[in-house]
């Protein structure tokens, strides 16, 4: 979970102003909220909504912790319609969090990966394309005030959903910025 004050909160806010429909993996509830109506989940390997239902889906905090976070990824790009948008804020670097498991770590190469494996078919299901609209590492502070300790980086990645694939794996520097 994140704290009320934690940045990924904030800037996951400034993103869903103006959204109607919002997908957030982050929690188990259904009910809404802001300015339109949003659908909570605790496990996305294959999200219950229709393709294209949402206008943002976001998960904050929660992939790193995830066995199969590249299928949910997936399952984000899926239910979320072409134009709209996929927020993601996971932990990049920092020490083992043993509950509720701790899996990966996103490096700043990983937006563009997660991008152009969204705009692959898999088997007979279709490509779900993403572009990376903006992505920043928040490096040296805790990513929330709640459980982690100073030395904890967070990557937050924002892409757009997309009609067509990323042709080429392209990495870029993401921007960095000092907590």
């Amino acid at each position: 979970g994140v704290g009320p004050q934690s940045a990924e909160v904030h800037s996951a806010t400034a993103l869903l102003a103006g959204h109607g429909y919002v997908f957030d993996l982050h929690d188990a509830r259904l009910g809404s909220g802001g300015r339109g109506k949003r659908r909570h989940a605790s496990h996305a390997y294959q999200i219950p909504s229709r393709t294209g239902e949402f206008d943002l889906s976001v998960a904050i905090s929660t992939l790193e912790h995830d066995p199969l976070w590249w299928m949910t990824v997936r399952e984000m790009a899926r239910v979320t319609k072409v134009g709209g948008h996929v927020y993601v804020s996971v932990v990049s670097t920092g020490p083992y969090q043993p509950a509720p498991g701790d899996a990966f770590r996103f490096m700043a190469d990983s937006p563009a990966a997660i991008a152009f494996w969204t705009g692959r078919p898999l088997g007979a299901a279709p490509a779900y394309p993403l572009r990376v609209h903006k992505s920043r590492l928040l490096e040296g502070k805790p990513y929330h005030q709640f459980s982690n300790p100073t030395g904890t980086s967070t990557l937050e990645m924002v892409f757009a959903r997309v009609e067509d694939p990323s042709l080429y794996f392209t990495c870029k520097d993401v921007a960095r910025k000092e907590r």
